[in-house]
């Protein structure tokens, strides 16, 4: 009997950006990519090192009335989970942190040719939110089998500054995952399960 151990070793982001085109398929809220070939994804970090899933529940919402003249609370309203936040921190800071840092829009790693040995980028040139669109995890085990991948739609920003100093800079991220009809988490069978 083969036994697939479940515990998560290690993390890998890939992305489909909003707004690009990948196999015909314009990347929107309400449209993502298929799987096949692995290229229309976009991998991220190569290695996270920790990382924290967190149900987010919706904020609360004062209702207000006015009595004599005067606004007073009514009620609270708790409209529940809202969304779920996934934050990690990376070994290495790559391109997408060099985007999200100085918010210039798409840094691209074949523009090197163009402008010699730098990829020349403008500083807040991109949005100044964070970069949105379906983001795929993928968990592996100790074993290096991968055991679940979520498919997910959502934005990533930084999670505060990047600091630099003696040590290996670990940038730490935040992905906000919204309700999406779309959203998908596959779990890998293990290997002896009987269908």
């Amino acid at each position: 009997m083969n036994i697939r151990t479940s515990g998560i070793a290690n993390s890998h982001l890939y992305l489909a950006r909003a707004g690009t085109t990948i196999d015909s398929v314009l990347v929107s809220e309400t449209a993502k990519p298929d799987y096949s070939p692995e290229s229309n994804w976009t991998k991220l970090s190569e290695a996270i090192t920790t990382l924290q899933i967190t149900p987010v529940t919706g904020t609360v919402i004062p209702v207000m009335r006015t009595v004599g003249g005067h606004q007073v609370l009514r009620r609270n309203i708790r409209p529940g989970p809202a969304s779920v936040e996934i934050t990690f921190t990376q070994q290495d800071t790559d391109l997408i942190v060099q985007e999200l840092e100085m918010m210039t829009g798409p840094i691209s790693a074949g523009a090197v040719a163009a402008v010699g040995d730098f990829v020349e980028s403008v500083p807040f040139a991109g949005t100044l939110d964070g970069v949105k669109g379906w983001f795929q995890l993928q968990q592996y085990n100790q074993d290096d089998e991968l055991v679940r991948t979520y498919v997910l739609w959502g934005e990533l920003v930084l999670d505060g500054g990047v600091t630099s100093g003696n040590e290996v800079t670990a940038p730490k991220l935040k992905l906000t995952v919204f309700k999406n009809a779309l959203n998908r988490v596959l779990n890998v069978l293990p290997t002896d399960h009987a269908v």
